[in-house]
């Protein structure tokens, strides 16, 4: 899931009853990009979040997502 808000109940409350109605039929990833104001900067300047921000909090949820794979 992207662009969640990890400290809102309704955040949970979506990614579970997502999981819950849709993780039998489809592949739910575990992994969660928070919604992070750097990800649209980098978009801004025509960079990849890696080139913006090599070590930030995004780069390391699009790296879990990649590993889940």
């Amino acid at each position: 899931m992207t662009m969640t808000v990890k400290r809102t109940n309704f955040t949970k409350d979506i990614s579970n009853q997502l999981r819950e109605m849709y993780g039998s039929h489809l592949n739910v990833f575990e992994a969660e990009i928070s919604r992070a104001i750097l990800i649209a900067e980098a978009s801004a300047y025509g960079q990849s979040i890696y080139e913006y921000d090599q070590k930030g909090k995004a780069v390391e949820a699009f790296e879990r997502l990649v590993g889940e794979r």
